[in-house]
């Protein structure tokens, strides 16, 4: 989570969802010296953010609108994982003899 206001984020191979848009908290109107690490919106009204860590290790390309089959696969494992609890797949239950 993200200045605890719930954001979260999920990560499968070198792919990178957030499911809020924005930094995560950091408030550079009144804080000065992070200005010089603001970067610019990549993807205008998103509202969420996909990364490619693989080439964007940075995260500064934000690839939401230009995804949108990944955005929907990573968007539905945040979503399975926020309903049950998981991040993880359950492990193999024993069978009843």
């Amino acid at each position: 989570a993200f200045g605890g206001a719930r954001q979260l984020s999920i990560r499968r191979g070198h792919w990178k969802y957030l499911d809020h848009p924005g930094s995560g908290g950091n408030n550079y109107e009144r804080n000065p010296d992070l200005k010089p690490f603001l970067l610019p919106e990549t993807a205008p009204g998103a509202p969420g953010q996909l990364y490619d860590l693989e080439h964007d290790p940075g995260e500064t390309r934000n690839l939401y609108y230009e995804q949108p089959g990944i955005v929907q696969e990573l968007k539905v494992l945040l979503e399975h994982s926020k309903a049950t609890g998981r991040s993880r797949p359950e492990p193999p239950q024993p069978r009843p003899e």
